[in-house]
């Protein structure tokens, strides 16, 4: 019984990723976290060299109307995904064990259609490959590049801070 017990944990542990693997999701059940995070299975593949909204990020039109810009990008990542032959490689991990991926149909690199559709940057922080595909989603105006955004990395250091700001004047007022 132990014996089967440290197998399986084993494949589980396993399952957290290694580097260089190949993945196929219909193996897997298969969710979107947000448009640049897919879950298959144990896997929490966090597609490399692109940065999406996050999920309750708001962008603004041209014509200063607020739009769920986040979801709009979760919602374009499933449709490039869901129910379709996809295979990710994974190519390392982040510090949060994510396993750092580029996902593909077929030949179509689903990292560079995010990019490309406007949904997600070009990660260049990290040598993102696909700053041309940003640079056309910019002249054409795709996706969040169609108005007015906050990157998101930034987005997620001010929702960082405001909490340690909001954490520390509830303490205050507590006088803790």
């Amino acid at each position: 019984m132990i014996k089967i017990f440290a197998i399986i944990f084993m494949q589980g542990m396993f399952l957290v990723s290694v580097h260089g693997e190949e993945i196929k999701l219909r193996d897997y059940k298969v969710s979107i976290t947000d448009g640049d995070t897919i879950r298959a299975g144990n896997y929490r593949l966090r597609m490399q060299y692109i940065d999406a909204p996050e999920i309750k990020q708001k962008c603004k039109t041209a014509e200063g109307k607020f739009w769920d810009c986040g979801v709009k990008s979760k919602e374009y990542l499933e449709k490039l995904v869901l129910g379709k032959d996809i295979s990710c490689k994974i190519v390392g991990r982040d510090k949060y064990k994510r396993s750092l991926s580029i996902c593909y149909d077929g030949k179509v690199d689903i990292n560079q259609e995010m990019v490309k559709a406007g949904y997600a940057l070009a990660y260049v922080k990290y040598d993102s490959p696909y700053i041309n595909e940003q640079k056309e989603a910019m002249s054409g105006l795709a996706g969040i590049w169609s108005g007015t955004f906050i990157e998101p990395e930034i987005y997620r250091q001010l929702k960082k801070a405001s909490k340690k700001d909001m954490a520390k004047e509830f303490k205050e007022k507590l006088d803790l």
